[in-house]
């Protein structure tokens, strides 16, 4: 959809790495002033939900309406869009790993072991829904990925 709001394929694969890449990357500085509970864990997680469920349907509208803009001001739109919800996707892994390493220190190298094998995974199998199902049903797995997350935080169940 960037590719064609923006019009070129470059550009818009530029555009969400620089916003997504460097908002999530502002996500993890900032989780380093927040508390690291369970409680906080599971509201990032729910907050990640919402933003992706609310950009999944509130985005291509947004893209439609402001088709006519010049290029700085739909990549403005797009750092808009993008931009918080990195930011949220940037907290979950640095606080994760502060909690565990106050209750079982001895896990953090699995921990990063399990996030690299998980992000290799979950990018060939979202592509593979992609291509199957589109994009829709990749960013709402993705919003039920992270509701989990936030439903095992609340409940105690251990994901």
């Amino acid at each position: 959809r960037l590719t064609l709001y923006l019009g070129h394929a470059v550009l818009a694969v530029a555009v969400a790495f620089l916003f997504i890449l460097a908002g999530s990357g502002l996500g993890s500085l900032v989780s380093s002033r927040i508390a690291a509970t369970r409680k906080v864990m599971g509201w990032v997680a729910i907050a990640i939900s919402v933003a992706i469920v609310l950009l999944t349907f509130l985005l291509p509208i947004i893209l439609r309406s402001t088709i006519h803009l010049d290029e700085i001001a739909k990549i403005a739109i797009a750092a808009t869009a993008f931009g918080p919800v990195a930011v949220a996707m940037g907290m979950p892994f640095p606080l994760g790993l502060r909690l565990l390493s106050r209750v079982e220190a001895t896990h953090v190298p699995w921990a990063w072991g399990v996030n690299g094998s998980i992000s290799v995974v979950s990018t060939a199998l979202a592509t593979l829904v992609m291509v199957e199902f589109g994009a829709i049903a990749v960013l709402l797995s993705a919003a039920a990925a992270y509701g989990a997350v936030a439903f095992s935080t609340f409940t105690g169940v251990d994901s």
